[in-house]
């Protein structure tokens, strides 16, 4: 993490601001019906979620408040990706309520757990979170061409073992960075 002072006005920043600000407009594309539109910002946005990291390590402007700034637009993003999914893509889901059920339950029990261990709520970069967002960014995109039933099931499995591995970094680790890799690795 780099010690200078710290500027939140960067470009790692200006990205994660632009995935969380660019949310609203993706619920008013789908509602308006223009899908194409919808697809292509939904793409920019994603994008923008591999480019900040990338770009916060490589101009060596990784900040706390950008891995918090990352944290929330991921959150927003990735959770308003499942209603754009159940919007979508109802018959997609629909064989993976079970599943999907199992993933909130453990999804609702780390954000327990780290309120009642931290007294607030930590959103991890481990490289299974990593994976899963990669994956249901590239389900939606594929969703609009086939059928991905069961690739949202395996999108909901990865989740599934990320929010599990989060739950035994809290108990195992306690309180870690943000950018922790995996239990295995909790050095970031």
């Amino acid at each position: 993490m780099n010690t200078a002072p710290v500027s939140y006005i960067n470009l790692p920043n200006a990205l994660s601001l632009s995935r969380l600000l660019g949310v609203p407009f993706l619920f008013w594309l789908l509602g308006s019906g223009q899908l194409s539109a919808f697809l292509g910002l939904y793409v920019a946005l994603g994008l923008t979620d591999f480019l900040d990291g990338k770009a916060a390590r490589w101009l060596n402007q990784a900040t706390t408040f950008g891995a918090h700034l990352d944290s929330a637009a991921d959150f927003v993003f990735y959770l308003s990706s499942a209603w754009f999914f159940y919007v979508l893509f109802p018959d997609y889901i629909s064989p993976n309520l079970f599943y999907l059920q199992l993933l909130l339950g453990l999804f609702f029990s780390s954000i327990l757990l780290s309120l009642l261990k931290f007294r607030r709520v930590l959103f991890l970069h481990t490289w299974l979170s990593k994976l899963g967002g990669a994956a249901i960014f590239f389900a939606m995109i594929t969703s609009f061409f086939i059928d991905t039933t069961l690739v949202f099931r395996g999108v909901i499995l990865i989740y599934m073992l990320a929010f599990t591995e989060v739950i035994l970094i809290y108990f195992v680790h306690g309180e870690v960075h943000p950018d922790i890799r995996s239990f295995f690795r909790p050095r970031f």
